[in-house]
């Protein structure tokens, strides 16, 4: 039976902002919506071929709060997402048409009236489109993006990563309202390896507004530029640790560290961040970015945020804490509960006491 494995995301925030108002990368709308609907309690989760899983939220009285719907295609591909209140008002709703694996349109519902469409369109192998109307049919965002077509082969450090071969995006063009006129782009550079040498952003005029160099300088060289920043990374060895260390400059002049160790099977162990020398942040893995256990998170050197993770033997989630100021107590915690390793409710505490609650319920269509 056909599944639809979606992996846990971890967001790295707080430094991340330090270092640029520009974003170097491109959205991926189907990949975004579809892990931060269902998928919100962080899990692996999966769903079966034309399956329905209903989630009910309660209060801590345990009123119904709201219910979610979701419906799944026969290749296990989100295609309604619906949200209703307590008494069973629409709130919102969302309908996803595919073509194969492809998003090719969704309509989007807010209240029970239409809000706005999405289209999007694949030229070939190498060039898409994505177009945003909203409910009078008119463009109000659009973007598009081409790939080489040279196909690279990626393989990550983890071995428990396959190694794949694939294009690369190659410019990112995204339009004001109306869908002519040029609102930024995005152009990316590679070598004959398929590593990113560079990524330029150009604005409406196509002037260039920022540059994100690649290249490797030594730390004396760097300097600060408000439109530039320099990018680096390699890799060391530490009592049979292998480490790997990025480097990039904010345009403030700021440097920011990205150091990960894997143990002698290329399993992550540890990844820490640094700026200017100063620990930010720091996490703890079980040999893979699919399995956190403690995460911290520091500011001027003294720890602020903590959370904990612990797993069944069987790698499911089990629980969830976050520790805020006070490290001694739990400000907030996360229960997993599981009928024959299918979650079937999760329960949320803040200080103790219960928060809300989920159930979740699941239906096979014929």
């Amino acid at each position: 039976m056909k599944k639809a494995t979606v992996l846990f995301l971890l967001i790295t925030i707080g430094a991340s902002q330090t270092f640029s108002q520009y974003r170097s990368y491109t959205n991926d709308e189907y990949v975004f919506d579809y892990t931060s609907s269902f998928y919100r309690f962080g899990l692996y989760k999966t769903a079966k071929a034309n399956q329905t899983i209903i989630i009910t939220e309660k209060n801590k009285k345990g009123k119904i709060a709201s219910i979610k719907t979701n419906q799944f295609n026969a290749d296990t591909l989100l295609v309604l997402d619906k949200h209703t209140d307590g008494k069973g008002k629409e709130k919102s709703n969302r309908l996803s048409s595919f073509d194969g694996r492809h998003l090719i349109a969704r309509e989007i519902y807010k209240n029970g009236k239409l809000k706005y469409k999405t289209k999007n369109t694949f030229n070939g192998r190498y060039k898409t489109s994505y177009t945003k109307y909203n409910a009078s049919g008119k463009i109000v965002e659009k973007n598009e993006s081409t790939y080489t077509e040279k196909e690279y082969v990626t393989h990550t450090m983890n071995k428990s990563f396959p190694i794949y071969k694939g294009k690369k995006l190659k410019t990112s063009v995204l339009y004001k309202k109306g869908g002519e006129k040029q609102k930024t782009k995005w152009v990316y550079e590679y070598d004959d390896k398929g590593d990113r040498t560079i990524t330029t952003y150009y604005n409406a005029k196509n002037d260039v507004k920022f540059i994100w160099d690649y290249s490797c300088k030594n730390e004396g060289e760097l300097l600060a530029s408000k439109n530039q920043t320099n990018f680096c990374k390699w890799q060391e060895s530490e009592e049979g640790m292998l480490i790997e260390v990025t480097r990039k400059t904010s345009p403030k002049g700021k440097i920011q560290k990205i150091i990960k160790k894997y143990d002698a099977d290329t399993n992550l162990i540890t990844s820490e961040i640094f700026i200017d020398d100063q620990l930010t942040q720091k996490v703890n893995y079980d040999k893979t970015y699919r399995k956190p256990l403690i995460w911290e998170n520091y500011k001027k050197g003294v720890l602020r945020n903590k959370y904990i993770y612990v797993y069944a033997e069987n790698g499911k989630v089990l629980n969830t804490k976050s520790y805020h100021k006070d490290m001694e107590n739990v400000s907030y915690e996360e229960k997993f509960i599981y009928k024959d390793e299918q979650l079937i409710a999760v329960e949320n505490y803040s200080k103790g006491k219960l928060l809300r609650s989920y159930t979740l319920s699941y239906n096979e269509s014929m």
